[in-house]
C-alpha cells in the first residue's frame, strides 16, 4: 500500500495545489471573479426573496398607503378645527376612491359644520358601501332627513 502522508500533509499540499492554480489563473480569474460572483448570487438571492416571499405582504415598506396617511391628515386637521384643510385632504381620498366611507364620513362632518345638510346627506349616502357601521351610518342619514324635512 502506498502511503501520501498523514492528514495534515495531504491538507497542505492540496491548499498549495489550490493556491498555485489561483495564482496561475492570475488575480482577474482566481480572486476577482469568484469574489464577484459570489456577491452577484448573494445580491440576487436578496432581491428574489424580496420579490417572491416579501412583496405584496405586512412586511412590505416599499408602497406605503398614502390615502390612509391623508385620511388621517384630514381627520388632525378637522379636530383642530381647520374645515378648509380637512375638506381638502379627505377630498383627495374621494377622487381616487369616491366610496371611501372613512373620508365620505368626514366631509360630511365638514358639511355639518359649515351647516349644509344636504351635502352632509349625500356624502352620508356614498359612505354606506364603504362603511364598517352602516346602521350608525343609517341612523344618521335618517335623522338628518327628519331635520332637513322640518325645516
Amino acid at each position: 500500500m502506498d502511503d501520501k502522508g498523514t492528514f495534515a500533509e495531504r491538507n497542505d499540499a492540496k491548499r498549495l495545489e489550490n493556491e498555485s492554480l489561483r495564482l496561475r489563473r492570475g488575480f482577474l480569474r482566481g480572486t476577482l471573479l469568484p469574489v464577484v460572483t459570489y456577491v452577484v448570487a448573494f445580491l440576487l438571492c436578496v432581491l428574489s426573496v424580496k420579490q417572491f416571499c416579501i412583496k405584496g405582504t405586512v412586511f412590505d415598506t416599499t408602497e406605503q398607503p398614502e390615502d390612509r396617511d391623508v385620511y388621517y391628515d384630514a381627520q388632525r386637521a378637522y379636530n383642530d378645527g381647520n374645515l378648509k384643510q380637512a375638506a381638502g385632504q379627505a377630498a383627495k381620498i374621494l377622487v381616487k376612491v369616491p366610496d371611501h366611507g372613512p373620508a365620505n364620513q368626514l366631509m360630511a362632518r365638514v358639511a355639518l359644520a359649515r351647516g349644509d345638510r344636504k351635502s352632509a346627506i349625500n356624502y352620508l349616502r356614498h359612505s354606506l358601501s364603504g362603511s364598517l357601521n352602516r346602521e350608525e351610518v343609517a341612523k344618521w342619514i335618517s335623522a338628518l332627513e327628519a331635520l332637513e324635512a322640518g325645516k
